[in-house]
């Protein structure tokens, strides 16, 4: 069944109920775009409606009884780092940030599934085929942000361009180096790269406060959050 709302750029085919990938004992559902717009212009304006790209599909929460999972976006001229954004910056400075085309090779598959064993308990898959699919094909605009430590690969970022915004699709980082806070850091370097391309905003997926693993996006402020009229709001 087709629907479109105000809040949606494009009409949604909603999918069946599924569990929830953030939060435990829950059922979530998320509704995918029918159609991508035509061009950048019309892939902004799904991300401003709180839409998510995962491989060729994009796709927003649309969960019946549960607003958990909010779009939070950084507007990059008003960015201040706090301290620890600030020392994890600095405990980085020796690697070698790159940015690039995506390609999915080994040893990027390898950092991956060493990430997703020790972050995220099985959730998400570690197959080629999945990583492939879910990060590495994409309709839209879409770089590589790599950094490395005297050539061992550290971090890997998946990011969307827009002409107003920069997206970050999934970042992965080397979990022997706890101490480095690599997604802090990573996160820093994606607001500056948007600062450098002219891109007013960041958008850093959903924060769901009750979810250690997303709640952190929270800490980058100031923010704005999506509000479920399709407001953007000071977080």
């Amino acid at each position: 069944i087709f629907t479109q709302s105000s809040r949606d750029p494009a009409p949604v085919v909603v999918g069946p109920a599924h569990p929830c990938p953030y939060l435990p004992n829950r059922d979530a559902r998320f509704a995918y775009a029918v159609r991508m717009p035509d061009g950048m212009e019309g892939f902004g304006e799904l991300l401003d409606a709180g839409f998510r790209r995962s491989g060729l599909y994009v796709y927003r929460t649309a969960c019946e009884s549960c607003e958990a999972c909010r779009p939070l976006r950084i507007a990059v001229a008003d960015y201040r780092p706090n301290r620890a954004q600030t020392r994890a910056l600095k405990a980085n400075v020796d690697l070698e940030v790159s940015l690039g085309r995506p390609e999915l090779t080994g040893e990027k598959l390898d950092l991956f599934r060493r990430y997703l064993a020790a972050r995220h308990d099985g959730q998400m898959s570690a197959d080629r085929e999945d990583v492939e699919a879910g990060l590495y094909r994409s309709p839209v605009e879409t770089l590589e942000l790599v950094a490395r430590l005297r050539g061992r690969l550290m971090t890997i970022g998946i990011l969307d361009l827009t002409p107003k915004v920069l997206s970050l699709v999934y970042c992965a980082y080397d979990p022997d180096f706890p101490k480095r806070s690599l997604g802090t850091a990573f996160v820093g370097w994606t607001i500056a790269l948007a600062a450098t391309l002219g891109r007013p905003y960041v958008h850093l997926g959903y924060r769901v406060a009750e979810a250690p693993n997303m709640a952190y996006k929270a800490r980058f402020r100031p923010h704005e959050i999506l509000d479920s009229d399709g407001v953007w709001r000071s977080g």
